[in-house]
């Protein structure tokens, strides 16, 4: 089965490049074997990727101004980082929760959404706290939001495999 090396020493597995290559594909808006600058970072966020925006800006300076899926592919594989593990993500979180009850207030996550490192719109934040359940209290479960965080996006799971 063909792979693609990364800068790790693991590997893509073919049924992976077909997922990249049909989500390039669909991007690929004028059919023509390349895609551009912004949609190269869509698209690597869109496959589970977490890089700040100003990480993602130093990244795609690295990239011509048109693609082909064969660049993005080579950039992919030298650009990907693993990703943090639920147990960081709720460590992060656990930082906030001065009473140790496992649960933060939506009000407290919104404010630091909007204030800590790269800010993000309100619309960004309110796209955000949609996906998060609530209880009646305005309390949210933080070691769920870190599952469903290191999840990432539906149907790329567990991208990356060790041979």
């Amino acid at each position: 089965m063909a792979t693609v090396s990364m800068k790790s020493g693991e590997t893509v597995p073919e049924e992976f490049i077909e997922t990249f290559r049909d989500n390039f594909n669909l991007i690929d808006d004028d059919k023509d074997g390349y895609i551009n600058k912004d949609a190269s970072g869509a698209l690597f966020r869109g496959l589970g990727q977490t890089p700040t925006d100003s990480e993602m800006k130093d990244l795609l300076d690295s990239l011509p101004d048109q693609v082909s899926f064969e660049t993005f592919i080579s950039w992919f594989s030298k650009s990907y980082r693993d990703p943090h593990s639920e147990s960081a993500v709720a460590r992060a979180f656990r930082v906030f929760d001065l009473s140790n009850s496992g649960v933060l207030p939506i009000s407290k996550f919104r404010e630091l959404l909007s204030s800590l490192g790269d800010s993000m719109t309100p619309d960004e934040i309110e796209d955000i706290i949609r996906e998060i359940p609530v209880d009646s209290r305005g309390n949210f479960d933080y070691v769920v939001l870190a599952r469903k965080l290191v999840e990432g996006p539906k149907g790329c799971p567990h991208l990356i495999s060790r041979d």
